[in-house]
């Protein structure tokens, strides 16, 4: 959304913190500690989240930057 309502440089920021708890985890938590860096002692995760997918391809759509197209090989 932030892509979206042109605040590219926030959507960034927000995309490399989201692929860095994908990176951990291999999928993003529905709930994780931020204080603690941890996943929440009940978390169950659910792989089939496109919202990272999603992000990649909106960005890359936005800034071009090819490191993003190889991010978003690797996330599939």
């Amino acid at each position: 959304m932030q892509v979206l309502a042109g605040d590219v440089l926030a959507a960034q920021e927000s995309y490399w913190h989201y692929f860095t708890l994908w990176k951990a985890f291999g999928a993003l938590p529905e709930r994780f500690l931020y204080g603690h860096g941890q996943l929440h002692s009940n978390q169950q995760q659910y792989a089939l989240r496109p919202e990272l997918m999603e992000s990649t391809f909106y960005l890359y759509q936005v800034a071009h930057c090819f490191g993003l197209h190889n991010l978003g090989l690797e996330t599939c």
